[in-house]
């Protein structure tokens, strides 16, 4: 069997090369980075400014699979710790004291959150709404329950205290960036699908048995007509001898002539039947009576 090639993420569209997934990873990083860098502050979903940068996280993932969701967010996270002030509010890693900050601990839920909806979405979960949504939802879970650990060891708070500082405040918004994030994937992959840019799902083709080397000859026709074998692979089986339609034509002309002149057995002797022996009897008669 033989297996037709088919895109399992977005990313997978374009051809692949070490180049090529260097720079998503980077994009990807980047990405994250930019996000967490928005912040928005609507009063009537949220009391608190969110930013977009953990729904950024699941789409990266669910674009360029696991391994390199996975590692877009090692980068975000490791360039973070280097000092990059790409965290939300402009921060680095670690704070003047050269603690790392409170909000870390989402920074480290990423990476699994990354290889987990990646890992689902190579698995043909981003072509439907519903799977898209549950995705995002495994994702968003597992962003969250890292960082809340991480807060609640950091501060020393209570749990509903970083729960709520952490992710109660955030669902309702999340909820809507999870809604458009699950629209907006069935609906590329179905544009990309009418513009023929993929290929649809992963299809066994059953590939046809190659001949042994018995099973292939050559034949080409001799003078006479009949078709012949010239030539064999396999040297320890003779060439047979095919008849052609002309001979069969010449074999039942012949046998319809023979019948015709009374010639029916091999050896071609005639038979003679009662009426020869009395075609005979007279003769002998008119011979004896002249005497």
């Amino acid at each position: 069997m033989s297996a037709v090639a088919t895109e399992r993420v977005l990313a997978d569209i374009i051809p692949t090369t070490r180049i090529r997934n260097v720079l998503l990873v980077t994009a990807g990083a980047g990405f994250v980075g930019l996000a967490g860098q928005l912040s928005i502050s609507v009063p009537l979903l949220s009391p608190t400014a969110f930013t977009l940068q953990t729904i950024a996280v699941l789409t990266v993932a669910a674009a360029l699979g696991a391994v390199r969701g996975m590692a877009a967010m090692t980068l975000y996270a490791g360039l973070a710790l280097l000092g990059l002030p790409w965290l939300p509010g402009g921060s680095g890693a670690f704070n003047l004291d050269g603690q790392l900050v409170a909000s870390f601990g989402f920074c480290v839920g990423f990476i699994p959150a990354a290889g987990a909806v990646g890992f689902l979405s190579q698995r043909g979960w981003t072509r439907s709404f519903v799977d898209t949504a549950l995705a995002m939802v495994l994702g968003s879970v597992i962003v969250y329950g890292f960082g809340i650990v991480w807060l609640q060891a950091a501060l020393g708070v209570s749990w509903s205290s970083a729960m709520y500082s952490a992710m109660s405040v955030f669902l309702l918004t999340d909820a809507i960036k999870i809604l458009v994030v699950s629209a907006f994937f069935p609906f590329a992959w179905r544009q990309l699908a009418k513009a023929g840019l993929t290929q649809g799902a992963t299809a066994a083709v059953p590939s046809e048995p190659e001949p042994s080397g018995s099973d292939v000859a050559y034949v080409e026709s001799n003078e006479s007509g009949s078709a012949e074998v010239v030539q064999s692979t396999d040297d320890s089986e003779p060439a047979a001898t095919v008849p052609s339609p002309r001979d069969s034509r010449e074999t039942a002309t012949s046998a319809e002539q023979a019948d015709s002149q009374g010639l029916g057995d091999d050896d071609g002797v005639i038979d003679l039947t009662d009426e020869d022996d009395k075609s005979l009897a007279p003769a002998a008669d008119t011979s004896s009576r002249e005497d």
